[in-house]
């Protein structure tokens, strides 16, 4: 949860100081910078849209430095001309930072553009595992998530 009332700064710097307190300043705007969050820091995280306020949370959790991220379902409430841009984002952290992504999501056009694997679930029983072009592809994960119901 981000504060509304901090700027994008203050949520940075006190995220900095609480978390990870060795860091310089240098080092959260990088963090900013690699997941594409530029805007001034002195906006209100309250006026930030829903793309803009994932980036930031990505941003204070990049100042780490971590191997893994576990993201649950970050294209919930995101309009499709914002997926591209997640998708970026996304692509930044497992590509050029080399950091594990482990996502739970439902925009099934997400997964297929970033991920190397995926499982899929339905009502908590795996499907079928592998690339997203084999699985995407398998009946009984048509059937589940892309058949339309008959009326």
């Amino acid at each position: 949860v981000v504060p509304n009332e901090l700027s994008v700064a203050q949520v940075l710097k006190a995220a900095r100081k609480a978390f990870y307190p060795k860091l310089t300043s240098h080092q959260a705007e990088w963090a900013a910078e690699i997941v594409g969050l530029n805007i001034p820091g002195r906006i209100r995280a309250g006026s930030l849209d829903t793309l803009q306020r994932r980036k930031l949370l990505m941003a204070c959790l990049l100042m780490r430095r971590p191997k893994v991220l576990l993201l649950d379902e970050p294209a919930s409430g995101l309009l499709t001309a914002e997926l591209e841009e997640l998708d970026q984002v996304l692509r930044t952290l497992a590509r050029e930072m080399k950091i594990a992504l482990l996502v739970v999501e439902h925009r099934l056009e997400l997964l297929a553009a970033i991920a190397d694997e995926v499982l899929v679930l339905d009502v908590g029983r795996s499907i079928m595992s592998g690339t997203p072009e084999e699985v995407f592809n398998h009946p009984e994960v048509r059937a589940a998530y892309f058949e339309t119901a008959k009326v």
